[in-house]
């Protein structure tokens, strides 16, 4: 018969000293996370849905301000007001901008934006604008994330499917789970180095629809600024699938005024008071340029 194993002194410190080395290593992983840097305060309850005016009132006054440097726009999306300044986003009560729920990162904010009833917040991180967090609007609870190459500043912009992340050499467009349905510019990690279309191109503006994208561009060796119209969500994410792309004469200074359908309003600058041109893919109105003019 077999005699029984006994614990040796060696086996207890070998035991201790695995415990003391997994520990030492998640305490690592915690202090280097993500999760150790943010903060996230969602609401008791989701704020109520607001009440319609009947009737226009006679004066409109100030009720509450707080700051949003990090929003283009008024953010308002679901039944709250949000503001976006320094590394916080907050959602309010619209009624007296009293907070309701907060999410904070020890990360500079890029930007924030209101989308498919949920505010979506770009970070920086040592790889650009690249660490997104979409929130939901009522409570502040967090839903879908993404981590991909970015600019290191970028402009947002939505229409309602798609959400534009626009640096000055990348872009990106995301849908509502944001899951990436495009990519433009700059490609650090190129698999086929044949996809995009240009390269050393400066991205000057962008803007959406449901079926189109378009971008106004300068690229090395043109004249002018180029116009390209491309499919918001091509087969491959990585390789852009353009209606059409044209160089703009006389066009220092323009500017995407709306994507509607198939049909791009661009602002061209002033030779009179106002002056628009409006581009479409549609064969029937591509090879005329309509132009309005108001005083």
């Amino acid at each position: 018969m077999l005699a029984p194993e006994r614990r040796t002194r060696s086996d207890v410190i070998g035991a201790l000293a695995i415990a003391l080395a997994v520990i030492v290593a998640v305490t690592v992983v915690w202090l280097r996370s993500d999760a150790r840097g943010t903060t996230s305060v969602t609401a008791e309850s989701p704020l109520p849905p607001l009440s319609t005016s009947v009737l226009l009132p006679d004066i409109l006054k100030q009720t509450w301000e707080s700051p949003s440097a990090d929003s283009t726009a008024p953010i308002t999306v679901g039944n709250a007001v949000v503001t976006a300044d320094g590394t916080e986003v907050i959602g309010r009560d619209p009624a007296t901008g009293e907070e309701v729920w907060r999410y904070a990162r020890n990360i500079p904010l890029c930007g924030a934006i209101g989308s498919w009833d949920r505010v979506v917040s770009v970070y920086q991180d040592d790889r650009g604008c690249s660490q997104v967090t979409s929130l939901v609007a009522d409570t502040g609870a967090r839903k879908d994330q993404r981590n991909s190459d970015a600019d290191s500043a970028v402009s947002l912009s939505a229409d309602g499917t798609y959400l534009i992340s626009r640096g000055s050499e990348r872009m990106e467009l995301w849908r509502s789970d944001l899951v990436r349905t495009l990519e433009y510019g700059r490609v650090d990690a190129k698999v086929n180095p044949n996809k995009q279309p240009r390269t050393g191109c400066t991205l000057l503006d962008a803007a959406s629809s449901a079926n189109r994208v378009s971008v106004l561009e300068r690229c090395p060796g043109e004249a002018s600024n180029r116009l390209t119209v491309m499919n918001p969500a091509p087969k491959d994410a990585q390789e852009p699938e353009e209606y059409g792309s044209a160089i703009l004469l006389d066009s220092e200074g323009a500017r995407l005024l709306a994507v509607a359908g198939e049909k791009t309003a661009v602002y061209l600058p002033p030779t009179e008071p106002f002056l628009a041109s409006l581009f479409s893919t549609d064969p029937a109105i591509r090879s005329s340029t309509i132009r309005s003019r108001e005083r």
